[in-house]
């Protein structure tokens, strides 16, 4: 029997160290028990920040993205709909906003995800006497909660295991913010309104656009995930309280009065997943204040903007809070929504329904971009102004394969099968050893597997971590033919625009939010045997190769020179 003590987050790597001293020091664990891991992404973490002793025991077909993701998007679906059900008594516009529903869906994520993931751990610990740590705060998006702690405890009691919990604390989140759209004394009122967090690739390329375009605008910072936005006029940040406080007591009464049929909504749905009625009480609690500070946000924009409400509202994708009060003030003045991806393409539904949106898309995604209940979405191609280079030169042998890897997992969930996604590389590496073929390895630099990969592919980590520094493009020059593997990544566009031939190796079925990524009309995507076969006659013909380069570098520079800059939808 061995004692182990879980990490199943970052955050929790230097507790379960200091929980594993305790334990040994009092006796209540032998020198067999070891602080352990299931996320190999997390163990590379673990190993470069000085945890060396840290154990990972790989789940080898534990992945969320073909059962967790498409069961947490209809629990969104769902919950959404009832919770706009009540806000609509005060504000119709809410209906089809979705509220909150980026915060929802990852609730339904980490508890769906984690469940999975839980009952494999079952199946590989049974024997072993299990240590969970249990954080103080309830989940909010990008940041660590009692959540994952509290199904792994439920799952692995279920099956019978023995399971300790101990509590941990984290560091209190800030005080919350938001924007203030009153504008300023004297300023023009805004033709555009900004709100972009998250867009850190392309802030400078959208703002010169913005500037460019010659609308007065305002843009809404963000708390968290905010990008500068350097020259545009800026709203500043406050206390929700602040903006409360402009609201007529009516007003006010009438949000206040819609909370507890919410919190019986969010308590419903929710007490199937955390069986645990304080902390339910916690998260519902902590949803509850983010709803409440959209309906403030609401009425803020209503009382500064709505007798002259701007033209058009340019939103991130990706949301920082506030799309619910956003597209509810959109609604209701007819201001067309603008959408902008936070890093090149949309891969993930639209969080709406029934709204004036039009989805601006890098021109090599793939596939429609749809909203929460399915429907396609109007999308427009949008230039990012990258350069375009043409490559003159000559056929040539394949003599180096770059291999370019996505992230493997997602806050400690594991995103892909590790048992396909390893067998693959080496499929690919025995291929390359084969034909005398260089095959370098990259893995995403923020989300590296190098300890894994090193151990189960024979290859050092330094020549790994070596391949990791520079940016993509580097990496890209140095080969003849660069694969994208298994989750496609937008970081391949930079690798088009730069003349270099694509490929992308599908090494299992890809889920619903991963195949969009990259269109396969332009870079073509290959099952393993097939991908092999396609190296085969490559390798055997230097000119095929040549031709594959040149007619996808045709295809890039017409999707390119089709594609608009944002001043035009401004």
């Amino acid at each position: 029997m061995t004692d182990r003590i879980l990490a199943l987050h970052r955050v929790d790597l230097d507790h379960a160290a200091r929980l594993l001293a305790q334990l040994r020091a009092s006796g209540d664990v032998d020198d067999k028990a070891v602080v352990t891991v299931f996320d190999p992404v997390m163990h590379t973490y673990a190993v470069l920040n000085g945890h060396s002793q840290v154990q990972l025991i790989p789940l080898p077909h534990c992945e969320i993205s073909t059962h967790a993701v498409p069961q947490a998007w209809a629990a969104t679906r769902i919950l959404c709909a009832d919770v706009a059900e009540v806000l609509a008594q005060h504000i119709p516009e809410a209906s089809g906003s979705a509220w909150c529903a980026h915060w929802m869906q990852f609730v339904h994520l980490v508890s769906l995800g984690w469940r999975d993931i839980a009952r494999q751990m079952a199946q590989r610990l049974q024997g072993d006497r299990l240590h969970v740590l249990l954080p103080d705060q309830p989940y909010a998006f990008g940041f660590h909660s009692f959540l994952p702690g509290l199904v792994v405890s439920d799952v692995l009691r279920t099956a019978g295991l023995p399971v300790k919990l101990y509590g941990t604390s984290l560091p209190q989140p800030d005080a919350p913010l938001l924007p203030d759209p009153l504008p300023a004394d004297g300023a023009a009122r805004p033709e555009l309104l900004c709100h972009l967090p998250t867009c850190f690739y392309d802030a400078a390329t959208f703002v010169d656009e913005v500037r460019a375009s010659r609308r007065h605008t305002l843009v809404l910072p963000a708390q968290f995930y905010d990008c500068p936005t350097d020259g545009l006029p800026r709203s500043r940040m406050v206390p929700p309280a602040v903006l409360a406080a402009r609201l007529p007591a009516a007003t006010l009464a009438r949000i206040d009065s819609l909370m507890p049929q919410l919190a019986e909504v969010l308590g419903r749905h929710w007490a199937p997943r955390l069986p645990a009625p304080g902390l339910l009480q916690r998260q519902v609690a902590a949803v509850l204040e983010g709803l409440r500070h959209n309906a403030l946000l609401f009425h803020a924009l209503d009382q500064a903007l709505g007798a002259h409400p701007p033209k058009r509202l340019l939103l991130s994708n990706h949301e920082g809070g506030f799309h619910g009060a956003l597209f509810s003030f959109a609604k209701r003045h007819g201001t067309q929504i603008l959408l902008v991806p936070h890093s090149k393409i949309f891969n993930v539904p639209v969080k709406s329904r029934d709204h004036d949106v039009l989805c601006l898309t890098h021109p090599l995604q793939g596939g429609d971009v749809h909203d929460l209940h399915g429907d396609r979405l109007n999308v427009g191609w949008l230039d990012f102004r990258e350069p375009l280079q043409h490559s003159g030169s000559p056929p040539k042998p394949l003599a180096t394969l770059g291999v370019v890897l996505n992230a493997l997992s997602d806050t400690g969930m594991l995103a892909s099968d590790l048992s396909a996604f390893v067998d693959g590389l080496r499929q690919l590496r025995q291929w390359c050893a084969a034909h005398g073929v260089d095959c370098r390895l990259r893995s995403r630099p923020n989300g590296s597997a190098l300890v894994m990969l090193s151990a189960v592919l024979g290859v050092s980590p330094e020549s790994l971590a070596n391949e990791q520094g520079g940016s993509i493009t580097d990496f890209g020059c140095g080969c003849d033919l660069v694969v994208g593997y298994d989750l496609p990544t937008s970081g391949l566009f930079d690798l088009l625009s730069q003349g270099m031939p694509v490929v992308q190796a599908r090494c299992r079925p890809l889920g619903p939010e991963e195949w969009p990524i990259v269109d396969d009309r332009v870079v073509p995507r290959y099952g393993l045997p097939a991908l092999l076969a396609r190296l085969d006659d490559w390798h055997a013909d230097p000119l095929a190769l040549w031709r594959f380069r040149r007619d996808q570098q045709a295809q890039v520079a017409a999707r390119r020179a089709a594609a608009l800059p944002l001043r035009h939808w401004l």
